[in-house]
């Protein structure tokens, strides 16, 4: 991360300040911010799924579900530029976009992780990295491509997928447990 860029990766601070996001199920875990340019790079961990049903994601289904949002939230200038790269020696897949916010035109690059490898949640949760700079500021462009490139130990520190999935299921009853007694 360049030095001059503003780093938060308090869990509770991001889900305060993205309260939106946290409620759909992503959880803001990173945002890197340059201060001068707005320029960012985000990381959220997508464990919308798990609320209703805690099985493994399936990932062609994934990259369709998260690309049809993309063109259909995210204002898109263009088209959609889907490829296959490697995160942090993950395979995955990476969504390249213009959209207009605010009338300015910001340049995304997006990469979306899911992996049945343990570090990465076995299959059930889904990693999105985001980068997005004002399309005119190049060299910011740039950048994020690098941090994207660049991130590397991505781990929950789980001991295995049984345990995860165990984990899982039991806040999955939870869940359902506090919808059905909170509608009396």
């Amino acid at each position: 991360m360049p030095a001059n860029w503003e780093v938060i990766t308090d869990v509770e601070e991001l889900s305060v300040q993205l309260p939106e996001l946290a409620i759909s199920g992503l959880i803001p875990i990173f945002l890197g911010v340059d201060p001068s340019t707005g320029s960012n790079v985000s990381i959220f961990l997508d464990v919308s799924r798990l609320i209703e049903n805690p099985e493994p994601i399936d990932l062609q289904e994934y990259i369709e579900f998260q690309e049809a949002d993309i063109g259909n939230n995210m204002n898109v200038i263009g088209e959609i530029e889907r490829t296959s790269t490697t995160l942090d020696g993950i395979p995955s897949t990476q969504f390249r976009y213009r959209s207009r916010q605010n009338g300015v035109d910001i340049q995304y690059a997006q990469v979306l992780l899911v992996s049945d490898e343990l570090r990465l949640g076995c299959h059930s949760i889904g990693f999105l990295v985001t980068g997005t700079s004002n399309v005119g500021l190049v060299q910011q462009n740039e950048t994020i491509g690098r941090i994207l490139g660049s991130l590397t130990n991505l781990d929950f520190g789980i001991a295995s997928c049984d345990e995860l999935y165990t984990l899982l299921r039991f806040l999955w009853i939870f869940l359902v447990f506090l919808r059905i007694t909170s509608s009396y």
